[in-house]
């Protein structure tokens, strides 16, 4: 079956709605972005973090998929 996705995820195939999601798990229009600054923490804490940037991307991704793999399924309850 192929499956496409259109507006705030609303899955189709075959122009019919095959699912429907809760809105409540969209991500707000307005959602902004943030970006931390290590050279500020460092100055007024006067800490570094242990793990990096590029450690820190990887543990939480698999951390993420965990779930997944144990083939639990994720719904808002």
């Amino acid at each position: 079956m192929s499956i496409w996705w259109e507006g705030h995820g609303i899955p189709k195939s075959n122009g019919k709605v095959v699912a429907n999601i809760d809105p409540s798990f969209y991500e707000p229009d307005n959602a902004k972005i943030i970006f931390g600054n290590i050279e500020k923490e460092k100055k007024k804490l006067g800490r570094t973090p242990k793990t990096s940037y590029k450690e820190l991307v990887p543990m939480m991704t698999k951390s993420d998929l965990q779930p997944v793999r144990r083939g639990f399924i994720l719904a808002k309850i």
